[in-house]
C-alpha cells in the first residue's frame, strides 16, 4: 500500500510544530537549561561520596526525595549533616524543618554540622499542614522575581509521624476512613509538581517503614500508600546493622543504604554507611566510602589475607599511584583505611576510579557525572603535579634498559595535537 502524503499545515509560524505549540504551555528545552532536567539542577552533598558521585555531585535541588528506613538506622543523621552541607554550599538559602516527631535537638544539630538558628522549625502539626505550608514557600517563590534560582531544602522528619487533621480532631487514627493519609499525601505531592520544577527548592520526606500484610511473606515497605511511592522522584532506603563496642561502649554502627527509585543514576544496593557514635552519631564519610570501594569486588581489588589492586588499576592510573607511593602489589586493608583518614588524595583517587567505573557501566551516567568527575582529576593533578606527560609510558631498549627518547618525545607531541 503505497504511503499517504502527509499535507504540513501552513501557520504564520511556517513550521508545522511552531505552528502547533503556539499559544500552549509546550515549550523547547534549551541545551544546558535546568528547567525539566534533575542532572543539570545544582547538587547538595550528603555524607555518602558514592551516592553523590552517582548522582553527579548529591541530591539535586527541583526533587522530592524520600528516605525510609527502621528506626536507628542513620537516616536522620544522613539528612540533617546533609542540611548543614546545604547551609555551607547555600550560604544565602534557607532550609526548613518539618519537626513532627519533636525531636530535634540543637546540640545534636550543632553535632551534625547544622546552623539552628538559620534552619527555621515548623512543630509537630497535621499532615494537611505541613504540606500546606510547603505549598505556600514554593508559591511566594514562584510568584516573586527575587527568588529565581534561590535555593531551598525541606526535611520533613518523619512524614509517617504525622497524623491527619481527622485523626487531631476525633482521636481516631480512622478518623478519615481508610487510605486517608494515602490520598492526602498523593494529592498533595499533586500540588506540589508545577511549583518546585521551576524553583530550586530540594524537599525531603523521611519515612518509618511498616510491616506489608498479604502474599506468602510479610515484607517490609515504607508508610504513606502507593501514590507517595509512584511520585517522588527518588527513594533511599537506609538499613542498620550491627553496632560495635569497646567493652561496654558504643564506639559505631554499621548500616546500609539502597538507591530503590532515582530517576537521575541507577538503582544500587547495599552502599556502606559508617555513623561514628563516639561524635553524636557523625557518619565518617571517609571510611564510608572506602569501605564500598573494597566491596566493588573483584573490579578493584583482590581480597584475602593481604589486599593487592587488581592490574588494570594500577596500569590505568598509574601516575597517580606512584605520586601517592603506596599499597602496590599489596596491603592489610586497615592500612587502606588508615591512611584514607589522613591522606585526601588517595580518596580523591579512589572517587576518581569510581566515577570512571559508573561512567563506563552506565551510559547515561558519563554525563552526569562529567562535571563532578573533572574537578576531582583537577584538584587531583594539582594537588600531586601530575601532568599529560606523566601517562606516557615510554619504550624501553629491551637490552639497555634505557628509554628510547625519540618515542617518548613522539608521543608527548602526539598527546600535545590531540589535546
Amino acid at each position: 500500500m503505497p504511503k499517504k502524503k502527509v499535507e504540513v499545515p501552513q501557520g504564520t509560524s511556517g513550521s508545522a510544530i511552531n505552528d502547533l505549540i503556539e499559544g500552549t504551555e509546550f515549550n523547547f528545552i534549551k541545551e544546558g537549561e535546568s528547567k525539566g532536567s534533575l542532572s543539570n539542577k545544582p547538587k547538595v552533598e550528603t555524607p555518602i561520596i558514592a551516592l553523590n558521585d552517582l548522582l553527579g555531585g548529591g541530591l539535586p535541588l527541583g526533587a522530592i526525595v524520600e528516605i525510609f528506613g527502621p528506626n536507628a538506622s542513620g537516616k536522620s543523621s544522613m539528612m540533617y549533616e546533609t542540611l548543614g552541607n546545604f547551609q555551607k554550599q547555600y550560604p544565602e538559602g534557607v532550609a526548613f524543618i518539618i519537626d513532627s516527631e519533636a525531636s530535634t535537638d540543637d546540640s545534636r544539630l550543632r553535632q551534625l554540622g547544622v546552623d539552628p538558628l538559620r534552619a527555621p522549625r515548623m512543630g509537630a502539626s497535621s499532615l494537611e499542614d505541613g504540606f500546606e505550608q510547603i505549598v505556600n514557600i514554593l508559591k511566594k517563590m514562584a510568584g516573586d522575581d527575587r527568588y529565581k534560582d534561590f535555593p531551598v531544602l525541606i526535611v520533613w522528619d518523619t512524614i509517617a509521624a504525622t497524623p491527619s487533621r481527622a485523626q487531631i480532631t476525633t482521636g481516631d487514627m480512622y478518623g478519615g476512613g481508610m487510605a486517608e493519609r494515602a490520598r492526602i499525601i498523593k494529592n498533595s505531592l499533586a500540588n506540589i509538581f508545577p511549583l518546585i520544577e521551576n524553583q530550586n527548592a530540594l524537599i525531603v520526606l523521611l519515612n518509618q517503614v511498616m510491616a506489608e500484610i498479604g502474599g506468602w511473606k510479610p515484607g517490609i515497605t515504607s508508610a504513606g500508600g502507593n501514590g507517595l511511592k509512584h511520585d517522588v522522584h527518588m527513594r533511599i532506603e537506609v538499613n542498620g546493622g550491627k553496632t560495635n563496642y569497646d567493652g561496654v561502649f558504643a564506639t559505631d554502627k554499621e548500616s546500609k543504604l539502597s538507591i530503590t527509585k532515582s530517576k537521575v543514576s541507577p538503582i544500587m544496593n547495599g552502599i556502606p554507611i559508617s555513623i561514628d557514635i563516639t561524635r553524636g552519631g557523625v557518619i565518617d564519610r571517609t571510611k564510608s566510602f572506602v569501605w564500598w570501594m573494597t566491596l566493588v569486588n573483584p573490579t578493584l581489588f583482590k581480597s584475602g589475607a593481604w589486599f593487592s589492586l587488581e592490574n588494570w588499576v594500577y596500569d590505568r592510573y598509574r601516575p597517580y599511584w606512584d605520586k601517592i607511593g603506596g599499597f602496590y602489589p599489596r596491603f592489610r586493608q586497615k592500612e587502606l583505611y588508615d591512611r584514607a583518614a589522613t591522606d585526601s588524595n588517595l580518596v580523591d583517587l579512589l572517587q576518581l576510579i569510581w566515577l570512571d567505573l559508573i561512567s563506563e557501566r552506565y551510559t547515561l551516567q558519563k554525563e552526569v557525572c562529567k562535571g563532578l568527575k573533572s574537578e576531582v582529576e583537577t584538584r587531583l593533578r594539582i594537588n600531586l603535579d601530575i601532568s599529560d606527560e606523566d601517562f606516557i609510558i615510554p619504550e624501553v631498549d629491551p637490552e639497555t634498559g634505557e628509554v628510547l627518547d625519540s618515542d617518548l618525545e613522539e608521543l608527548s607531541s602526539a598527546l600535545s595535537v590531540s589535546d
